[in-house]
């Protein structure tokens, strides 16, 4: 509703807002800081075959691999017991070639 100075209103025509998961998105990385395991929470819009990859702040390529994805939401379970302690990159990569990054941090042991 817009009021004027004189008084006088008008309503403004409705508008439909959809909050749903309507992107590629990565959603949570948790736990992090992780010791052993972490999970990479995402959404996708379709069914896709997203790559996942890890990177050294270095910028190497230290784990890479496809996974296949519903629409909404997915996970995917990533083993960091071997990698050393410190700050990783990681990339999502859909068919589409949309990526979309996080980070995530390696500690020694779990807190």
């Amino acid at each position: 509703k817009q009021t004027d100075f004189d008084g006088a209103f008008t309503y403004s025509p409705l508008v439909s807002v959809d909050f749903g998961s309507s992107s590629f998105e990565i959603i949570s990385v948790r736990p992090n800081p992780a010791a052993n395991t972490t999970t990479i929470c995402f959404s996708t819009v379709d069914k896709d075959v997203v790559s996942v990859k890890v990177f050294n702040t270095n910028g190497q390529l230290i784990f890479v691999q496809e996974t296949k994805t519903e629409e909404g939401l997915n996970e995917f379970n990533l083993d960091v017991s071997e990698y050393n302690k410190g700050m990783y990159f990681i990339e999502l990569e859909n068919l589409e070639t949309k990526t979309v990054h996080s980070k995530l941090v390696k500690t020694s042991e779990v807190r």
